[in-house]
């Protein structure tokens, strides 16, 4: 089949198809009005794919795919192709495109961090899965970057709100009617995976709608209406993990306002001690659940992540400390007993059992992606991230302000337990977006622009598009 596929005239046709459907495309899209309509249907499509939706059509598009090497290089190149649709119909240009692709690396330290990435190919475990990976991930962070460019806080925070919604709604749907895809054994999972991952997008919008409740009274019934429909199908995900997500974040929410009275240097490390407290509690919580949780016959899925993480610390991680294996080199289920996970999997899983798809911790993929330094620039990343949050939180009263602080937290908080930030995923979606709009608000040759452009628009997005 795949001898078929990429034999040359068969290629050549599907390419010149390709090419004549985007510029027929193009055309179309010099009708303003007919070019806004496509631009919202792909949006909404776009953040459905990105979220994880696992069902068809929506699984053949999974972003993450571009850097599978079980996927032949005809999907990844078709991936490209609608990828390229996608961004056509966001009325993106070549220019921008190049633009968007430089802003990855106009950031100091994001720019050292994702070209720690990409020179990990030199030093990969196996370098083809390291080239695929970093194609994927370069490509998926420029619509990362289109968005945090075109959209302010509050357009992006009514984006993901409704985004949640709509998985929301569609999960209870599939549920009921179509429990093959909508249930899974653990619990809910609407066509989007896995429980925990559904879980944690209810989590983060439950959170983003409540703060929209308390911002706009006005609109406090619809906010009311949609918190409970994420808080059902959350229920049901029956997932303890998004049970602490959720609390972590509206415990934060509740604190801001204490947070916005401090002076920056206590703000801060007010913030950085909050996110340590809830990570060790979080930590603690998930390893001593099975009695607490078990009246509500919740599966603790934290259970055996402990002895897997102590066992990578003592071998694969201390045998490549400060590089890494490479770039989504490590765990290559594909290679079978010659990949570099191997022993690892077959200690803690057995031969024959479920194979362990990754160090279900974040921080500790990126040490066997790209070595203790690239982890020690993710986390100045996050730190200076995180300094910006305070500073936009402190010098204005808006709400929407509290977005990329919410996002922070967020991406600390699922990726102690399972590993978005290594891969092209929803949490490094929000991750480089904040990266990149929190860089644009601090540019002090920017800054006065900045700011009157977010007053402008927000004065447009109250008066048509109330929060």
């Amino acid at each position: 089949m795949k001898d078929l596929i990429l034999d040359p005239p068969i290629l050549l046709g599907t390419l010149v198809l390709g090419i004549v459907y985007f510029l027929v495309l193009f055309n179309f899209t010099k009708n303003r009005r007919f070019a806004s309509f496509l631009e919202n249907i792909a949006e909404c499509i776009f953040f459905v794919i990105i979220s994880g939706a696992n069902f068809f059509p929506f699984d053949r598009l999974d972003p993450g795919d571009i850097g599978d090497p079980e996927k032949g290089l005809f999907s990844a190149l078709l991936l490209l192709i609608t990828y390229a649709l996608f961004f056509i119909l966001f009325r993106g240009s070549r220019k921008q495109l190049f633009n968007n692709f430089s802003y990855l690396f106009k950031q100091p330290i994001l720019g050292i961090y994702i070209g720690i990435i990409c020179f990990s190919v030199f030093w990969s475990a196996n370098q083809e899965a390291t080239l695929r990976a970093i194609a994927g991930l370069l490509f998926f962070s420029i619509f990362a970057v289109h968005f945090a460019r075109k959209y302010n806080w509050q357009e992006l925070s009514r984006l993901l709100r409704w985004n949640s919604t709509f998985i929301a709604i569609y999960s209870v749907f599939t549920a009921l009617f179509i429990p093959t895809i909508g249930i899974c054994r653990k619990g809910w999972c609407g066509g989007f995976g896995h429980p925990i991952s559904l879980g944690n997008m209810m989590a983060l919008g439950m959170t983003l709608w409540l703060l929209n409740a308390f911002a706009n009274p006005k609109y406090y019934l619809r906010s009311l209406v949609c918190f409970s429909i994420c808080l059902m199908v959350l229920h049901f995900t029956n997932s303890a993990g998004a049970l602490l997500v959720l609390t972590t974040l509206i415990v934060l929410l509740f604190f801001t306002t204490f947070l916005k009275k401090l002076k920056f240097t206590q703000a801060f490390i007010f913030f950085i001690l909050l996110l340590f407290v809830f990570g060790i509690s979080s930590i603690w919580l998930m390893e001593n659940l099975d009695n607490l949780l078990f009246f509500f016959n919740k599966d603790v899925t934290i259970s055996g992540r402990i002895p897997l993480w102590a066992l990578l610390l003592q071998t694969s991680i201390k045998e490549r400390l400060w590089f890494g294996y490479g770039f989504h080199a490590y765990w290559q289920r594909w290679m079978g007993n010659e990949s570099p996970a191997n022993n690892v999997v077959n200690t803690i899983v057995g031969d024959g059992r479920d194979w362990v798809a990754h160090a279900h911790n974040g921080f500790l993929d990126i040490i066997l992606n790209i070595g203790m330094i690239g982890l020690v620039i993710f986390v100045c990343l996050f730190l200076i991230n995180v300094v910006r949050t305070i500073k936009l939180v402190i010098s204005t009263k808006r709400s929407e302000s509290l977005l990329p602080l919410i996002i922070l937290t967020f991406t600390f908080i699922t990726n102690l337990f399972i590993s978005p930030i290594v891969i092209p995923s929803f949490t490094w979606f929000l991750f480089i977006m904040v990266t990149i709009r929190l860089n644009r608000f601090s540019s002090k040759k920017h800054e006065g622009k900045y700011v009157a452009v977010e007053s402008k628009s927000k004065m447009r997005i109250t008066a048509h598009h109330p929060l």
